[in-house]
């Protein structure tokens, strides 16, 4: 990686330095993470959002020890856009409810454990890549 490179990373990874992430410098301690960040950015090239992974822990460590980052992934470009019938969540289950599996149990992952990303809303279950109600399912329909 080239100097340039290594500026960009350090850019990118400049966030936790922005009053919107100093709300939680005092509960966690944002050295490590722009480490990673910029560990990230360097490994995989400074066009891809390498950025968010880094970011995002930080972010949810920050909401764990009590504190609330508001709409730090619109100001970081690592905003994801979910597919029309599903939502984005900081803290939805690992495995996705399913027609088949409408509880997640056949889940490999602790049910403590949660992950950010797009998710079905309450009460609808994935199927064919859209989330649906369980009683849209095929399987339960016959079809």
């Amino acid at each position: 990686m080239n100097y340039l490179d290594f500026c960009r990373a350090r850019e990118k990874c400049g966030v936790f330095r922005h009053e919107q992430f100093a709300v939680c410098h005092e509960r966690v301690d944002p050295t490590s993470y722009m480490a990673l960040c910029v560990e990230d950015v360097c490994t995989c090239g400074v066009t891809e959002p390498c950025h968010c992974e880094a970011i995002s822990a930080y972010a949810n460590e920050c909401e764990r020890n009590g504190v609330t980052i508001e709409d730090w992934s619109a100001m970081t470009a690592c905003h994801v856009t979910c597919p029309p019938t599903m939502m984005y969540d900081d803290y939805g289950p690992p495995c996705r409810p399913t027609c088949g599996d409408p509880q997640g149990r056949s889940c490999p992952f602790s049910s403590s454990q949660y992950v950010a990303g797009c998710q079905c809303p309450a009460g609808r279950v994935l199927n064919n890549c859209q989330c649906i109600t369980l009683d849209e399912c095929p399987e339960l329909n016959g079809d």
